[in-house]
């Protein structure tokens, strides 16, 4: 008897088992839908005019940006109620010194806000970090970025 009762708590909980890694795979899939910043740009014109407009005043200086630079995949963040998607990405070979980060309203397809960071070094020593806030960056939008400059 034990092992019928063993058996069926076996079969009835597979169901939830199964229920629960479904759940935990969406949630995957609802966070993987963001890609790479190059590739949200060649599929979504509004991503790719909002970055250059937005990095137009560093890109004579800083060319390696016209291209994206090292990226990661997006993350969404969300800030008064309302879902972003972050992109960062820095200079290639060279993360430590030069990075940035930019905010894509997906509503509006408009990137709101963005920073770019400089840093200076020796050897292992900050010395110096210059921060670049573009578009409207208000307060908020910063502390959002922020954290995906270093």
């Amino acid at each position: 008897m034990k092992i019928i009762a063993t058996i069926t708590t076996a079969v009835l909980g597979l169901p939830l088992l199964f229920s629960g890694v479904a759940v935990a795979e969406s949630a995957k899939e609802t966070q993987n839908e963001l890609t790479y910043l190059y590739v949200a740009a060649q599929s979504d014109p509004a991503i790719k005019d909002g970055y250059q407009a937005l990095m137009k005043p560093l890109l004579d200086e800083y060319a390696w940006l016209s291209a994206y630079g090292t990226t990661t995949p997006g993350v969404v963040e969300s800030l008064d109620d309302k879902n972003y998607e972050i992109y960062w990405g820095c200079k290639p070979h060279d993360c430590v010194v030069q990075s940035y980060a930019v905010m894509y309203d997906p509503e509006e397809k408009e990137m709101v806000a963005g920073a770019f960071v400089e840093n200076s070094y020796d050897d292992n020593l900050l010395l110096k970090a210059e921060i670049f806030w573009l578009g409207h960056t208000d307060l908020d939008k910063a502390r959002v970025l922020g954290k995906y400059l270093y």
